[in-house]
């Protein structure tokens, strides 16, 4: 992923013992440039409580057997939501992931957006979702066949690894850190809360 920067919770004795002696203890920090962050994600959501996760930045959507047109990417609409949920974007067409009025994610087009997604209606749907991100949904995901829903076994909505945007709930490690009083974090486990107050960065 791209660099970023990740704040650690401290407790008041330390922050003063950093911010105190003018300065001497920051010049510590030239060193952050070389941690490394380990962020691990079971393959099978199954270390995680599913409805623990944040909303991924971007979502893959597949759909090999019919539907064809709703596949591909989806970005986050960043401070968006509707019913409730995070709303994501298909980066080439007027297609949104959205969460709708009965508990269920839904893959909708400009009807739905016309109606400020105020609905429950589309081309696909997975319900119930349970509090968990379309990537973490236990059961089928079923698609829109003239008048009936058709469940496909092969729709899958994806937080794909390789878009390298941390999200919440992921488990974050720290280690590289090797001068004092920064070693001390090593082998720190937590995870992560949500985005910081600036670009590239998380709390």
């Amino acid at each position: 992923g791209k660099p970023g920067a990740i704040a650690i919770l401290m407790e008041h004795t330390e922050v003063s013992a950093l911010c105190g002696d003018g300065g001497k203890w920051l010049r510590h920090f030239e060193n952050v440039s070389k941690v490394q962050l380990e962020i691990s994600l079971g393959s099978d959501l199954e270390d995680f409580k599913a409805e623990s996760l944040g909303p991924p930045t971007r979502l893959r959507l597949e759909s090999p057997n019919g539907r064809e047109e709703c596949a591909g990417e989806y970005v986050l609409e960043v401070n968006v939501r509707v019913n409730d949920q995070p709303l994501w974007k298909k980066v080439d067409s007027e297609r949104w992931i959205y969460g709708g009025m009965v508990g269920a994610w839904l893959l909708g087009g400009p009807r739905e957006k016309k109606n400020d997604f105020r609905c429950s209606t589309g081309y696909m749907i997975s319900w119930p979702h349970n509090g968990a991100m379309p990537d973490a949904v236990k059961g089928i995901w079923r698609r829109a066949d003239g008048k009936h829903w058709v469940e496909d076994v092969l729709i899958r909505a994806l937080a794909d690894a390789d878009f390298g945007c941390p999200r919440p709930g992921l488990h974050v490690r720290i280690h590289g850190l090797t001068r004092r009083p920064l070693r001390r974090f090593n082998g720190h486990l937590g995870r992560i809360a949500g985005r910081g107050l600036e670009p590239d960065t998380w709390r």
